[in-house]
């Protein structure tokens, strides 16, 4: 961690150096490829660390999962609805999202989301909790997104709770107000 400290600030310092002679465009390149750097080398290192962990074993490809329990319910397809609770988290420990805060467990397609989901959620039953750690080629890669900074190693707790059927709306059901104008495929 002192490594990555020291790492960081001389990468700082050169940066502003460097930055004293370019415009603002070759100052936010350079930024980006610094901070993609820092993550790659801070996510190796939470990598290395969690893999030696004894209940951590490696899923698929360089996948880290801890399995905290093992559901009894049915493992999802790949055009599957799944509502489930996860939290996201950097490697330093910050808490980044955490839909137990929100009033009911979001519902996703599994081949919608980012590849480390789906090839866990893919053969993990639904009622499971599993811990995983995910290298940028699983989670956001080199261009992050969001508050996902490039090349960021993540770690997330996720709980599939139970695969959702879209329901079949009736026609007659739907309101006049609703319907579809004419000519409207």
């Amino acid at each position: 961690m002192l490594r990555v400290i020291l790492l960081s600030i001389a990468m700082l310092v050169g940066v502003m150096l460097i930055a004293r002679g370019m415009g603002p465009d070759e100052v936010a390149v350079n930024e980006a490829i610094i901070l993609a750097e820092l993550n790659q080398e801070q996510g190796r290192d939470y990598y290395q660390q969690f893999a030696r962990q004894d209940d951590v074993m490696e899923w698929v490809d360089g996948i880290l999962v801890r399995l905290h329990r093992q559901g009894s319910g049915p493992k999802p397809e790949p055009d599957d609805l799944i509502a489930l609770h996860f939290q996201g988290y950097y490697p330093d420990g910050r808490l980044y999202i955490d839909s137990r805060r929100w009033s009911v467990p979001p519902v996703i397609g599994l081949n919608q989301t980012i590849a480390g989901w789906q090839a866990v959620l893919k053969d993990l039953p639904m009622g499971s909790k599993a811990e995983i750690v995910l290298s940028p080629r699983y989670a956001y890669g080199r261009a992050g997104g969001g508050v996902i900074g490039p090349e960021q190693t993540l770690r997330f707790v996720i709980e599939p709770m139970e695969i959702i059927t879209p329901q079949e709306i009736n026609p007659e059901e739907i309101d006049p107000l609703q319907q579809r104008a004419p000519g409207v495929a």
